[in-house]
């Protein structure tokens, strides 16, 4: 009834505790999906209105891992699946902070969704999940072809071989992960524990 009122505005930040939300935002974060229909379904609406830390509704339901409103979410053309918050966080690099991989799953499958965004900390979402030693991230990452595997993640890919294989096992290893993403290694680089590509390689049988 209430949008039926030409006098309500239908993006207005309210205050909710110390945080300011939208009609929108308190949908998404909630998993109120009829409500969020409701709502995306007036023109009037701004599906990209972001709340009192400048959170979308998607990035609002990427942040609580609320499956089915960004599923809905993703549906409406007019969002704009890379758009930041105030510390320049993408809902993408949000789901991965807070390790919410189904999330992940979910947006990458929406080939809008750049998957080598830059986040708050400079990290991209592959090196974010290199750092936190999630291998079956980082194995699920490198199948998507836009993934970019830049120096920094390179290294800590490689890093991971460490003590799982010997020496010259590890060369074979990481030159063919290396073909596997289109890259070439001319030097060896530098080596530690993290054991981010177990997984993958096993599973790829790389080696």
């Amino acid at each position: 009834m209430l949008l039926t009122d030409e006098r309500v505005d239908r993006n207005y930040l309210t205050a909710y505790g110390p945080h300011k939300i939208t009609a929108l935002t308190a949908a998404a974060t909630n998993g109120h999906t009829e409500v969020l229909e409701v709502l995306l379904a007036d023109g009037r609406v701004d599906p990209n209105k972001g709340d009192g830390n400048g959170e979308s509704a998607l990035i609002c339901a990427a942040s609580v891992g609320e499956l089915e409103s960004a599923a809905l979410l993703l549906t409406d053309e007019r969002v704009n699946p890379n758009m930041v918050d105030d510390e320049g966080n993408s809902a993408l690099n949000v789901a991965a902070m807070y390790n919410h991989a189904s999330m992940v799953t979910l947006l990458l499958a929406d080939q809008r969704v750049n998957p080598n965004m830059i986040d708050y900390y400079g990290d991209t979402l592959l090196r974010t999940a290199v750092e936190y030693k999630d291998a079956p991230m980082v194995t699920s990452l490198l199948r998507d072809p836009r993934i970019v595997v830049d120096d920094i993640s390179a290294a800590g890919i490689f890093a991971g071989c460490r003590y799982l294989f010997d020496w010259m096992t590890q060369e074979v290893a990481w030159r063919a992960l290396l073909l596997r993403c289109g890259l070439h290694c001319q030097c060896r680089l530098p080596m530690d524990s993290i054991h981010v590509v177990r997984s993958f390689l096993l599973e790829e049988g790389l080696v």
